[in-house]
C-alpha cells in the first residue's frame, strides 16, 4: 500500500501539481514537467560520477521532488554513501511538496541520507554553508532555469565554483539558432568550460519533455 502511494504521487499527482506551479510561476520554474527519470539518473550519474562517499551535497531547486526520489535510489543501488543532502527551493510549495514525498519514501525505504529542507534563494548558499561551517560542498545539482535569468549568468558560475567541488545541471535542447534561450544556454556552457578544470555533457536524453542535456563541472 505504501509503495501505491509514493507511486502514485510521483508519477500522477506531481506532474499535476508541477504543471499548475508552471503556470503560475512561469519564470521562476521555466518548464512545464518535472525532470524524466533518465534525465534524473544522468544528473547523478555525472555527478557523483565514481565517488564513493559524499558528505554534504545540495539540490537547487528540487521542484515537486522526484530528484530526492531518485538520489533514494540511487544510493541503494550504486551503493553510495550521501551523508547529507540540503534541499532548497524559492517556491514554498514545493518545498513542502517534497517534504510529503520524502515522508511516502521513508516509509518504503530506508535512508541513510540526512534531508534538510529549506525555503531559500540559491544565491543565499555561500551565507548558509558559512552559519554551517561547510567549506565546499561535494555535489550541487542545479535544476533552475538558468538561461531565464541570462544577465545572472556570470554570478551563478562564480558562486557554483566557490561553494562546489562538482556542479551538475542541464540544459533543453534548442533548435532555433537566434534564441535568446539558445544564446544564454551557449554562454553559460562556454564560461563553466573556462572556469572548471573538467567539463563532462551528456548525450541528448529524448525521453525527457523537452530533450535536454546533462552536464557536470569539476572545479
Amino acid at each position: 500500500m505504501n509503495f501505491f502511494k509514493l507511486y502514485f504521487y510521483i508519477y500522477i499527482s506531481n506532474p499535476v501539481f508541477f504543471i499548475v506551479q508552471a503556470m503560475q510561476h512561469w519564470m521562476m520554474i521555466g518548464s512545464i514537467l518535472p525532470t524524466s527519470k533518465s534525465l534524473r539518473r544522468k544528473l547523478y550519474d555525472l555527478g557523483i560520477y565514481h565517488r564513493k562517499n559524499l558528505d554534504t551535497m545540495m539540490i537547487h531547486g528540487v521542484g515537486s521532488g522526484e530528484l530526492i526520489y531518485e538520489l533514494v535510489r540511487y544510493v541503494l543501488v550504486s551503493g553510495v554513501t550521501v551523508n547529507r543532502c540540503i534541499i532548497i527551493d524559492l517556491n514554498p510549495q514545493f518545498i513542502k511538496r517534497s517534504k510529503i514525498l520524502y515522508q511516502l519514501l521513508s516509509k518504503c525505504y530506508v535512508i541513510h541520507t540526512e534531508m534538510i529542507f529549506i525555503e531559500m534563494d540559491a544565491f543565499q548558499t555561500p551565507e548558509y554553508l558559512f552559519s554551517l561551517g561547510v567549506g565546499k560542498l561535494d555535489l550541487i545539482v542545479g535544476t533552475l532555469p538558468y538561461s531565464n535569468m541570462p544577465q545572472k549568468i556570470d554570478e551563478w558560475i562564480r558562486m557554483y565554483y566557490q561553494c562546489t567541488k562538482v556542479f551538475c545541471y542541464f540544459t533543453y535542447a534548442t533548435w532555433t539558432k537566434r534564441s535568446s534561450a539558445r544564446v544564454a544556454t551557449r554562454q553559460m556552457y562556454d564560461k563553466i568550460e573556462s572556469k572548471f578544470r573538467i567539463v563532462q555533457k551528456s548525450e541528448l536524453v529524448w525521453t525527457n519533455l523537452p530533450p535536454a542535456y546533462a552536464i557536470s563541472a569539476e572545479a
